[in-house]
């Protein structure tokens, strides 16, 4: 019954962002140090630069970036958009 509730509970964190984009430079500082010291361990992470994979940016209709989305069993549950501080991050994580 553990097995099913952990697969249940299959959580996900995706980052979007572009080379280009000046806010997504200074938000992947935050994210990547908040990624290694506390989101590790905790939830998957992925980045991802929607100019390089435009279809995944289409596949959540993401119009502006940074975005960043939190997955609960491959659904998207919540969406960001900006540059968002570690304590969003773990909020969005809990």
């Amino acid at each position: 019954m553990k097995e099913m509730k952990e697969m249940k509970e299959k959580k996900k964190i995706i980052k979007l962002s572009s080379k280009s984009c000046i806010p997504c430079s200074t938000y992947a500082l935050i994210f990547d140090s908040w990624a290694e010291k506390e989101g590790k361990g905790i939830i998957e992470i992925e980045r991802v630069d929607v100019e390089e994979n435009p279809e995944i940016a289409s596949k959540y209709r993401i119009m502006s970036v940074p975005t960043t989305i939190l997955l609960i069993n491959w659904e998207p549950i919540e969406v960001k958009t900006g540059v968002l501080s570690k304590e969003i991050l773990n909020e969005m994580c809990e």
